[in-house]
């Protein structure tokens, strides 16, 4: 059974891109980072070398006591660098934190071009949500560690946004909103309007029939027939 997109899901994942965005600036700046170390300590490795080569044959053309001197100075320095160079690998660790910046960046692309679908034309939430889910576990798992002050300059100027999943806005589980609720409720009209109470009537007693006294009729009101004993009698 699908779980179908509401507000709650939709902060959710809101809440995951967010997370993938940070780690992709932190990685990029640390790219950025490891790039400077790169060029300062990997140029001077090769250009002090270049540059000691003639230097040192005018050095001995002048048969000086200095030459040796500077020849010496000279394969220590770039022995220094060689050596800082090849030992913490700034240039492996840029292309790697350049690398895992891109790939926090689909994260966050894939999840705006789903959330920008109109939600009965999205990918099911639950698949969704673990499918994103997945690729952030495995890329924080494997990703390099970004330097610490880089971390804190990324938290002065972009202070973490506190998020509780377990947290509960309404008593249902999927609406939180009043734009969910008022979807998940049905229409009582054929417009969709809710009908009025209508006020109740007060029941009306019904009205006593007035009673008239019928007077006994005596026998100079009834019309006697001809015909009947009562008349045959008398005559």
């Amino acid at each position: 059974m699908e779980e179908r997109w509401n507000s709650r899901l939709e902060k959710y994942i809101k809440h995951m891109r967010n997370i993938a965005d940070t780690q992709s600036h932190l990685h990029e700046q640390a790219g950025y980072h490891f790039k400077k170390r790169n060029n300062y300590f990997g140029l001077p490795s090769v250009l002090i070398p270049l540059i000691m080569a003639p230097v040192s044959l005018m050095l001995e053309s002048k048969e000086s006591s200095e030459g040796a001197y500077v020849n010496a100075a000279g394969f220590m320095i770039t022995g220094i660098f060689t050596g800082i160079y090849s030992f913490f690998k700034y240039g492996e660790k840029m292309e790697r934190h350049f690398s895992f910046s891109s790939r926090y960046s689909d994260i966050v692309t894939d999840i705006e071009s789903e959330l920008i679908k109109e939600r009965s034309f999205r990918m099911h939430a639950d698949v969704m949500i673990m499918k994103v889910k997945l690729s952030l576990d495995h890329l924080n798992n494997t990703a390099p560690v970004v330097p610490q002050k880089i971390i804190v300059v990324e938290e002065k100027e972009n202070p973490k946004e506190e998020y509780d999943i377990l947290a509960k806005n309404s008593k249902s589980s999927g609406a939180t909103s009043e734009s969910d609720q008022r979807m998940l409720q049905k229409p009582t009209t054929p417009e969709g309007l809710v009908k009025k109470p209508q006020k109740s009537q007060e029941k009306r007693k019904p009205r006593r029939k007035s009673l008239k006294t019928e007077k006994p009729k005596t026998t100079s009101d009834v019309k006697l027939d001809v015909f009947s004993p009562e008349r045959r009698d008398s005559l």
